[in-house]
């Protein structure tokens, strides 16, 4: 309770022209906003979250004699703006890529080479096949399939690592695997033979 009557008394100070209570307003607002926005689910990068904040904070005083609870509607306004973000967001699909530019792209180049096979894999004709399956997906799904499967790393840090958002990792990861699933099913020798290396 003595924090909303804390915010009351910050707003009223506000309403009366107080420079110094607005300045608190925007402080401590605009710092919840940026939370939200470089949290899970959304993860944006730290510019975005302090567009999406600095949006927030300018929403939150066009409208601040209307509010009640400051924080309930600094946290619902910060959420919509970044699931507006995301919206916004064209992917990039592999099939939208002219022939050759997907080889010409840098940031590709930082994808680590696969290491060698272990002597067991090597020699195996189904795990060989999946890995020409693997290799017909385009460099953007190899790339998001190595870092994911092999270097194990995060979505964020594969966003990073491949110039490409956060929240859209997943939805390529998932694209490739249900590539890859499609050409293992057309395949029902290699599906079986894969099922008993597991």
């Amino acid at each position: 309770m003595a924090t909303d009557t804390n915010e009351q008394k910050l707003k009223a100070r506000c309403l009366q022209g107080d420079a110094d209570a607005w300045a608190d307003l925007f402080r401590i607002h605009f710092r919840h906003a940026e939370l939200v926005a470089l949290a899970p689910p959304f993860r944006f990068r730290a510019t975005e979250a302090e567009d999406i904040a600095q949006e927030t904070v300018i929403e939150l005083a066009r409208k601040l004699g209307e509010i009640g609870n400051i924080p309930a509607f600094v946290g619902t306004v910060a959420h919509n703006k970044c699931v507006d973000r995301v919206r916004k967001m064209k992917p990039v699909l592999e099939s939208d890529l002219p022939r050759g530019e997907e080889d010409d792209d840098p940031s590709l180049d930082q994808v680590a080479a696969t290491e060698p096979l272990p002597e067991e894999l090597a020699g195996n004709e189904a795990f060989g096949l999946l890995l020409g399956a693997v290799e017909t997906l385009g460099e953007m799904c190899r790339g998001i399939l190595h870092n994911r499967f092999f270097e194990e790393l995060a979505y964020k840090d594969i966003g990073e690592r491949l110039s490409i958002p956060a929240p859209q990792v997943g939805v390529y990861l998932a694209r490739c695997l249900a590539r890859l699933r499609t050409q293992i099913e057309q395949r029902p020798d290699l599906w079986k033979e894969l099922e008993a290396l597991l």
